[in-house]
């Protein structure tokens, strides 16, 4: 198979359902990306603990078609050309959300599995990449993993709609247990980015630290997937050819 990543890393996806880390962006990239994303913070009061929460969730979804610079990060050649080495040949960018998680922030991602929640189809045709803009260690809230946990399949979930929860819906795992000797901390400098298969648990502490967790959750597909959601998304071709034509395509946005 093509792409960018060696053996090794095609071969921990396989077998941990994450591979990490992976450099993708260099320092000039990384300065005008990790720049705009603490202009757009600020602007959208999004540090503000008074921010009602439906105008957080807003400013946060689809920012890829509201915003050039998160379009340039998810289409980026590099970007894609790691996802060639999981997906194949046919690659295309479906969804994104930002993810700020402020200094001293109570907020938190609960143990989930991304595809309980995506109605998506093959779904194992689909992949998460979390990209991060920032330093994303243990002591700032990075986001954790239960490897293998994958190869388990779907496990029931609950929706929460918990405040500090930073998923959309305040998902959670329901009554799993998720020991500490089985979790591995993703730590990721800015510029590098993580893929993980959409059954793998997965989520992230609160920041206790004084210092900013920057990043963007991205999803990928392999174009012959389809979105059973009532009002499917949009997704771009980045590699190679859509022969199944399921989805409508997007333009990158013209900045404001």
């Amino acid at each position: 198979m093509a792409g960018s990543l060696t053996p090794s890393q095609i071969e921990a996806f396989k077998r941990d359902g994450c591979v990490f880390p992976i450099t993708v962006f260099d320092d000039d990239e990384i300065a005008r990306f990790s720049s705009a994303f603490e202009d757009y913070i600020a602007a959208n009061r999004l540090q503000d603990p008074t921010l009602p929460p439906a105008e957080r969730e807003k400013a946060l979804i689809f920012p890829h078609l509201r915003l050039d610079w998160v379009y340039d990060i998810v289409t980026h050649p590099r970007v894609a050309d790691a996802m060639e080495s999981i997906l194949g040949p046919d690659v295309m960018m479906w969804d994104a959300k930002l993810f700020p998680k402020a200094p001293r922030s109570t907020s938190f991602v609960a143990w989930h599995q991304d595809g309980a929640y995506m109605p998506m189809e093959p779904i194992d045709h689909v992949v998460t990449a979390w990209i991060a803009l920032s330093p994303s260690i243990k002591a700032n809230g990075a986001m954790q993993v239960v490897p293998g946990t994958h190869a388990n399949g779907q496990i029931p979930h609950v929706k929460t709609f918990a405040k500090e929860n930073l998923l959309s819906y305040g998902q959670k795992l329901e009554g799993a247990d998720v020991t500490s000797d089985k979790v591995v901390d993703v730590e990721l400098q800015p510029g590098q980015m993580s893929i993980h298969h959409m059954f793998v648990v997965h989520g992230s502490p609160p920041n206790y630290s004084d210092q900013a967790r920057l990043g963007i959750s991205v999803n990928y597909l392999v174009p012959d997937v389809i979105d059973r959601a009532e009002r499917p998304r949009p997704a771009r071709l980045l590699k190679g050819e859509d022969r199944f034509r399921h989805f409508e395509s997007f333009e990158r946005p013209v900045a404001a």
